[in-house]
């Protein structure tokens, strides 16, 4: 499932995100609804406006996740003792509405219920074929020369990324909004280390030549085929 995460740096959405990762759902990182109508690593099928405490839940939020995203679900999560507060969510489009305190784990039950459809079409649209290098962002799995390969799932995002891309540059960016969902403020050197990881395995693996290139401060291009060198 792909989840979009709309919140203001507060635990209860860095809870959220951590939880959904755990479960091998693609996550994004927001700081307002308002920037789901940014170009997203994914087009998320689910939507959590986590409130931060003390604050009123607020329908025009609601709101605008349901305009930029007409076909994902919608949950917020806040003080929703209320039940005045609660019926305005609904009115705006909240498909759920979570008291806070929540158990995280029980929300991603909730979403992937009311996601659940969109499923098959998600899957198709995040696997990517490149010659003998098969990479399943939605099942978390990566096989090359025939074999399946053991990569950790912040693996499988960049690659697939990468091959995604190829064999065109990948943007920095882009590897960063997809695999770590940072959209504020990139930092390129998170990348290094797992591109490393990526051509230690993909090499060992063998069959058809594949390479990962770096061009310094722009991003990383894969490349696959039997000219490789």
């Amino acid at each position: 499932m792909r989840i979009a995460v709309v919140e203001s740096g507060e635990l209860n959405g860095e809870l959220l995100t951590f939880a959904a990762r755990r479960h091998h759902h693609s996550v994004v990182t927001l700081q307002s609804a308002e920037q789901l109508r940014r170009p997203l690593p994914f087009t998320p099928s689910a939507v959590a406006l986590v409130q931060p405490s003390g604050q009123p839940l607020a329908p025009d939020e609601v709101r605008t996740a349901r305009e930029a995203l007409p076909a994902a679900t919608v949950f917020v999560v806040g003080d929703a003792r209320r039940a005045a507060a609660r019926a305005e969510l609904f009115r705006a489009g909240a498909h759920d509405v979570i008291p806070a305190p929540y158990d995280p784990f029980e929300l991603l039950l909730r979403l992937e219920a009311w996601a659940r459809p969109a499923q098959p079409e998600e899957s198709a649209e995040q696997r990517v074929e490149l010659h003998d290098l098969v990479v399943d962002a939605e099942r978390y799995r990566v096989r090359k020369n025939g074999q399946d390969l053991a990569m950790t799932p912040l693996e499988v995002r960049v690659l697939y990324c990468l091959a995604a891309h190829s064999p065109n540059l990948t943007p920095a960016e882009r590897l960063l909004s997809f695999g770590w969902g940072v959209l504020e403020d990139p930092d390129t050197s998170l990348i290094r280390t797992h591109v490393c990881h990526l051509r230690r395995k993909l090499e060992k693996a063998g069959g058809v030549p594949v390479k990962i290139k770096s061009k310094h401060t722009l991003g990383y291009t894969l490349l696959i085929g039997p000219d490789v060198r």
